[in-house]
């Protein structure tokens, strides 16, 4: 019997792709949308919540890109959807994307299920959500895990073009109107990891506590 040991590899699974899956599904359907609009007038209400469906499961499941000109298709996407979303009543948006059924939010003082279903209220559960500054308000407290996930996918977006173009990500321009300190990890002249101030350039070396089990001993 041999003595050498044999490995025998784990078949692996292929990650599913479900970008490519939700813009294939995302582009038809808006082709569909097109097309209802050239024969018909307008888009049909499932056309349309299909269209804003596929399309926000696309930029979830998307990276944020490198380069310039795909952040400008990203956030020429996003503005279409939450144009679309705009079209669309919150009664229509819940069947798609139901409330999270969290309950808690007052204990914690958090937004739940309550909190989001009075703000459906003000709004009305069959009026159009409207326009995007409407958009934006409303799902900053509609509460669903893609619809945040969108949110923070717009975010990232709006301030990965701003750097981009020169500017300052949204984050970095809140915490300068506010005086908040950021701060950047680079490396100085000895290779050592620094954190430098971004107000005053102030830079202090990265210190890595060292695990117990390393300490000297007497």
């Amino acid at each position: 019997m041999s003595n050498q040991l044999q490995v025998i590899e784990g078949i692996q699974k292929e990650q599913v792709d479900y970008y490519s899956i939700y813009r294939k599904k995302f582009l038809n359907e808006l082709y569909e949308g097109l097309a209802q609009c050239e024969n018909q007038g307008s888009i049909e209400r499932e056309t349309l919540k299909r269209i804003v469906f596929s399309g926000l499961k696309m930029i979830n499941s998307e990276g944020v890109p490198a380069s310039y000109e795909d952040l400008q298709t990203r956030f020429h996407n996003i503005g279409s959807i939450n144009t679309m979303i705009g079209w669309l009543t919150p009664r229509e948006l819940m069947q798609m994307f139901p409330i999270e059924k969290r309950y808690d939010g007052k204990k914690y003082e958090m937004k739940d299920y309550f909190y989001t279903m009075r703000v459906i209220e003000e709004k009305g559960i069959d009026k159009c959500i409207g326009t995007e500054q409407e958009v934006f308000d409303f799902i900053s407290d509609y509460q669903n895990w893609d619809i945040t996930l969108f949110m923070i996918a717009s975010l990232t977006t709006v301030s990965a073009l701003r750097r981009a173009e020169g500017q300052k990500g949204l984050l970095e321009e809140f915490a300068e109107q506010n005086g908040i300190d950021t701060y950047t990890i680079g490396t100085d002249h000895s290779g050592k990891q620094v954190l430098v101030n971004n107000t005053t350039g102030e830079a202090q070396r990265v210190t890595k506590k060292r695990p117990r089990y390393l300490q000297p001993v007497d």
